[in-house]
């Protein structure tokens, strides 16, 4: 007779991943935007957010974009440290 422990776990396993990414793992939202504060670092802001959707540059200066429209996240920092933060669609 076969074990069927293992598929059980393997099922599990997936399920578990399917959740985890459905919920709480999406860090484009209202709640981590408050969190975001005017002279934050750009590493601190990676920290709650996670890595940019994208980021262009233009001197010191540059924007970064969260999420995919039209749930967005756009901060722009100088220096590595934010000045100016918008949000679309939280």
């Amino acid at each position: 007779m076969k074990n069927s422990i293992f598929p059980v776990k393997v099922v599990s396993v997936v399920i578990f991943l399917i959740i985890l990414g459905a919920s709480g793992c999406n860090s484009v939202n209202q709640e981590n935007y408050a969190k975001i504060k005017i002279g934050m670092s750009y590493d601190k802001v990676v920290d709650i957010l996670g890595k940019p959707e994208s980021c262009d540059s233009l001197m010191s200066a540059k924007t970064c974009k969260w999420g995919k429209d039209p749930k967005t996240i756009s901060i722009q920092f100088v220096g590595e440290k934010v000045v100016l933060r918008s949000a679309s669609g939280l």
